[in-house]
């Protein structure tokens, strides 16, 4: 992976999903993990769009630990490197191929966008899932959405260089 083509903010996210994992005691890092970093991490594309839809951290939180499997060895998952899931793999992927069509660096937006593209095996992560059930939000909205905050980011920087 091309890290120096992340943004601090993508690299944020991240490191908040894997706390996050943490805290739930896993060993390993999933969609879900990666959906509660983009709403702890406040700034950029995907907290707007996020925030526009009323989607809230602690609402999400809920759902995830009331349907999360719990890390049962009775050992506290330990703080080094955490694997991601192969779903978490494939959204990573995607955001980078995300970031590539656009031909800018890997930021959160990115993120979003792999998160709610559709997986190779056609199934729904759990990401996707909680955010239709919770906020009746699907892909393709939060797609389109996305898109628009980019598309008028982008409108209103030409304009401020024309100015």
């Amino acid at each position: 992976m091309e890290y120096q083509r992340l943004t601090d903010s993508y690299r944020k996210v991240m490191q908040l999903a894997k706390e996050y994992a943490l805290q739930l005691n896993l060993e390993y890092i999933d969609t879900e993990h990666v959906l509660v970093g983009l709403l702890k991490e406040e700034t950029g594309v995907a907290a707007d769009v996020l925030k526009n839809f009323g989607v809230e951290l602690a609402k999400v939180q809920e759902e995830i630990e009331r349907n999360s499997p719990r890390y049962t060895s009775g050992e506290p998952a330990i703080a080094g490197r955490l694997p991601h899931t192969p779903r978490v793999r494939e959204v990573v992927s995607y955001s980078l191929e995300e970031a590539k069509a656009r031909n800018h660096q890997v930021g959160t937006e990115d993120l979003l966008l792999g998160l709610v593209r559709p997986s190779s095996d056609g199934q729904p992560n759990i990401a996707v899932t909680i955010l239709n059930r919770l906020y009746r939000l699907t892909p393709d909205v939060v797609r389109k959405d996305v898109l628009a905050h980019l598309g008028a980011a982008s409108t209103n920087e030409q304009r401020e260089k024309m100015s």
